[in-house]
């Protein structure tokens, strides 16, 4: 729908010049909401697994790099030995959770995870790192299960 309208007023605009500061306009717009879009589609697609009871799912239709950014505004580190996969603790329904992404390289998308709430001591780096592996580690006995 983006392209569509950006392709309709980029045409409309050799009719009616005007347009083109349309155009730069709706750009801008798209450029400072995209933060805020990319966030709410996450945590659509995680409150549609909570209300459907799903702990675990495949998201074809979103990039990982959109839920790391989304896992990162939350809190969320990836560590350099694990690239593709990012743990943060969300609200979801008003109760919290921790949600871990992954990189699905087979099929293209994202694997999502959604646990109960795992506290972590921030305040200690070795002790998020710890808690961190230990999140990890369930998380890939569950993909092999």
């Amino acid at each position: 729908m983006t392209a569509i309208i950006c392709i309709a007023l980029f045409l409309g605009g050799f009719i009616f010049p005007p347009l083109w500061l349309g155009l730069i306009g709706y750009v801008i717009y798209l450029w400072n909401t995209g933060k805020q879009r990319r966030s709410d589609i996450v945590q659509n697609h995680l409150e549609k697994m909570v209300e459907g009871r799903k702990k675990k799912a495949t998201v074809q239709n979103l990039y990982f790099e959109a839920a790391q950014a989304f896992a990162e505004d939350h809190g969320g580190r990836i560590f350099p030995e694990d690239q593709d996969i990012i743990s943060c603790n969300v609200v979801i329904g008003g109760k919290p959770h921790t949600v871990s992404f992954m990189r699905e390289r087979k099929t293209g998308g994202t694997y999502i995870q959604i646990a109960d709430y795992i506290p972590l001591d921030a305040s200690s780096p070795d002790n998020f790192r710890q808690a961190e592996q230990e999140r990890l580690e369930a998380f890939m006995k569950s993909l092999r299960q």
